[in-house]
């Protein structure tokens, strides 16, 4: 259950019911989401799955043409029935919903005595999350950054809210707690394969856990097959349909691997972003803070994770050389030690993977609670402590500038017909489209 240390208020609930219903508000007032992604393949991908199109459009939306499709589906089957208005408002309701995961793990790990301070605080943490550079941007948008996220999120949160039957309780339940924690995490790796970086940075972080090496393997290997299991869950089919149809379930990354011969044999991942010197790779959110081209296509401004790159290290050597002084915590030691290893071990395998902002919002959306939970480990009186970490947040937040992806005003449907010429034998013709502009699907802007 999720019960932390004292009685919870009623508003708690209500939070948590009113936040979601506002960013779907909020989608509405920004506008229909046009991005680049959604015009070249989010629809067309779960359209072509609908109605029998796969194998007979040849690549219209270029690689991407390959994703699996289960993703899009909800977008596509939503707003081509109802107003786009009202599937932006939906897509902003889920944006919300990681305010929930969030405000659980901040309310589970932080000690603030007094329960009305403590759920401000942990409303103020959850929220800011949900406000970045690059998950602002996302709000009712097909991106899935946001969506996914609730994936992780919600592992994180299930690890930390029974860190104790999990460490030291029945192996059966802790295996289970694991198990359901990586089938979570799993799932969203599913649905979008770059949420992986999670999968590899909450399994491998089970190792660190204090109990047995015995357990701490067990717990891991159970984790990683719940991962397993999510990702067959949600990308089973669309893997068997690739490796029956193309040689190759991940087709066409890893052909180097599998060796298809419907494409070149090279991964096909995008290394335009990774750092090829070391010196870059070490420092990389030192450059990006100041540098957005360095991990994306659009221009933002945020600084959560190059904040804790500095943060992190620092506090660590601070606690190293005062080791021998006593510190009165505002946060539960080993919870918030999991919570900041996933962290980082996550950021670790999308620097050696990706290198795409886009791909590690989830982070920035943790951030604010990492931050608290870092500053928290320093040997300074309470307020002292809370008085920083206030003065960080808030010159982060204000000096935040959101990505902007491209939006429109609200029409009458979310993807509008292609204007097609006049052919006079459509059964026997060809359409070879050219060009590197998104073809999968259109939206007039007029």
């Amino acid at each position: 259950m999720l019960t932390p240390d004292h009685k919870i208020p009623r508003t708690v609930y209500s939070l948590l019911g009113i936040v979601p219903i506002a960013f779907g508000l909020l989608s509405i007032m920004l506008g229909q989401d046009s991005n680049w992604d959604l015009r070249n393949y989010h629809w067309y991908n779960a359209h072509a799955f609908l109605t029998g199109r796969l194998g007979f459009d040849m690549v219209p939306a270029q690689t991407p043409t390959f994703y699996n499709p289960t993703i899009d589906l909800p977008l596509y089957l939503i707003a081509d029935k109802i107003p786009p208005w009202s599937a932006g408002f939906v897509f902003g309701v889920v944006h919300g919903l990681n305010f929930i995961p969030l405000f659980w793990l901040s309310y589970t790990v932080l000690t603030i005595k007094k329960p009305t301070t403590k759920v401000m605080v942990c409303a103020a943490l959850s929220l800011m999350g949900l406000v970045g550079g690059g998950a602002f941007s996302q709000v009712g948008t097909t991106f899935y950054e946001t969506m996914t996220s609730l994936g992780f999120f919600s592992s994180l949160m299930i690890v930390v809210v029974h860190h104790d039957m999990i460490i030291k309780g029945r192996l059966q339940s802790a295996c289970s707690w694991s198990a359901l924690a990586g089938f979570l995490i799993g799932s969203a790796t599913g649905l979008k394969q770059p949420s992986v970086i999670f999968c590899l940075g909450l399994c491998s972080a089970f190792l660190f856990l204090t109990c047995s090496p015995i357990r701490r393997l067990g717990l891991a290997f159970m984790c990683g097959l719940g991962i397993i299991s999510g990702i067959a869950v949600f990308s089973g089919h669309w893997m068997w349909h690739l490796w029956t149809t193309y040689d190759n379930p991940l087709f066409p990354y890893l052909n180097n691997i599998f060796q298809s011969p419907l494409a070149q044999l090279k991964s096909y991942r995008d290394t335009n972003f990774i750092p090829e010197r070391v010196h870059e790779q070490i420092l990389f959110p030192l450059y990006f803070a100041f540098d957005w081209s360095k991990v994306g296509e659009e221009p933002f401004f945020d600084l959560r994770i190059p904040l804790l790159f500095v943060l992190l290290p620092s506090v660590g050597l601070i606690r190293l050389v005062s080791r021998c002084c006593p510190i009165e915590m505002i946060a539960k030691p080993a919870r918030a030690s999991f919570i900041t290893t996933t962290a980082v071990l996550s950021y670790i395998a999308w620097l050696w993977m990706f290198c795409i902002y886009r791909y590690a919002i989830a982070l920035e959306m943790l951030a604010p609670l990492l931050i608290v939970l870092s500053i928290a480990q320093v040997p300074l009186p309470i307020l002292t402590r809370w008085i920083v970490a206030l003065t960080l947040l808030v010159s982060i937040q204000i000096s935040t500038q959101p990505a902007n992806w491209g939006r429109v005003a609200w029409g009458t449907h979310w993807i509008e017909a292609a204007d097609m010429p006049n052919i006079p034998n459509p059964d026997h013709t060809m359409i070879l489209m050219g060009g590197y502009q998104p073809q999968g699907g259109r939206r007039q802007l007029s």
